[in-house]
């Protein structure tokens, strides 16, 4: 993904002149809206994923062929579809960790092996 960063130098974006080049800020807006749908596609997965959200879902925890993009259910019609919460769980538990690791030793805490 290539990305066109605007400087913070920039002088259309940093001073106000008598009349805005509404062209240039046009520009400037799409292309950072551009630049961001990837991220904000993958920051959506990743809220999905953490609170159990997907396609077909039903209320009552059960798989419903009316629900389904193909109309077919497995294991079969009524069967349960329980959320398993290991994603929010261990993101819980990381942050857990990495905040007690600033209390106790703030000078050896790092993230970097986290993934």
């Amino acid at each position: 993904m290539l990305l066109h960063m605007q400087s913070a130098s920039d002088p259309e974006l940093l001073f106000v002149s008598k009349e805005p080049d509404i062209g240039y800020l046009q520009k400037t807006y799409r292309r950072t809206q551009s630049d961001l749908g990837e991220w904000m596609d993958r920051r959506q997965r990743d809220y999905d994923t953490r609170n159990c959200l997907w396609n077909g879902k039903s209320d009552d925890y059960k798989k419903h062929g009316s629900l389904s993009e193909t109309g077919e259910v497995f294991p079969w019609e009524g069967a349960s579809d329980q959320e398993v919460r290991m994603v929010d769980e261990t993101i819980n538990m990381l942050s857990l960790h990495v905040a007690q690791c600033h209390q106790t030793r703030p000078y050896r805490c790092h993230t970097r092996g986290i993934r």
